[in-house]
């Protein structure tokens, strides 16, 4: 017989877990936000966080973090955009 499964596993309170805890960001602090709706304004803004980085008005963690969330949001529309084009071919093909 084996042991295979049979470990217990220790429940953490989320007070007890300071390994995992998201830190709150403080307010944003400098120009206006950029509000990203469209991948221009993502191309606007990732000029804007390099530019702040590299005069030091954030920090290289706030740059990362928010480049991040912008390489995700362009790679979601590219994503929306390729489904669509394909959607769109299908069904021009399905009409014939």
């Amino acid at each position: 017989m084996s042991n295979r499964g049979s470990s217990k596993l220790k429940v953490i309170t989320s007070e007890q877990n300071t390994e995992n805890q998201v830190s709150k960001r403080e307010p944003f602090k400098g120009k206006m936000p950029v509000r990203v709706s469209k991948p221009k304004d993502a191309k606007r803004l990732l000029s804007r966080l390099i530019y702040q980085f590299q005069t030091g008005e954030i920090s290289s963690r706030d740059a990362k973090d928010l480049a991040y969330l912008v390489s995700v949001y362009i790679a979601v529309v590219k994503d929306t955009e390729l489904v669509e084009r394909l959607e769109n071919l299908e069904q021009k093909l399905n009409e014939r």
